[in-house]
């Protein structure tokens, strides 16, 4: 994969995460590419999202910490672009 293939799928992936992203704090895209002698195709794409659109309910950890610090993590209620990415991938197999 040359440079100007990863600078696509990576703006792709941008442009996905700040579409379908629901966290208040960042928004993450993750894109699952496969080789063939085609060239490449995406599998699937994730970002990071959780059962709860915390941009509409606000972000937990500021609700029970006053902060959205990494030191919270474990109390998060989104999951990370690659495994909503490996979900997504598995349905459609």
């Amino acid at each position: 994969m040359n440079e100007e293939h990863i600078k696509a799928f990576l703006e792709y992936a941008n442009g996905y995460a700040k579409l379908k992203s629901t966290c208040r704090k960042t928004a993450v895209g993750c894109l699952i590419i496969k080789e063939s002698a085609f060239g490449y195709r995406i599998i699937s794409k994730g970002a990071n999202s959780g059962m709860v659109d915390c941009r509409k309910v606000g972000c937990l950890r500021v609700q029970l910490f006053g902060d959205n610090s990494k030191a919270h993590r474990d109390t998060c209620r989104c999951r990370h672009s690659e495994i909503n990415a490996l979900r997504k991938a598995k349905e459609s197999v």
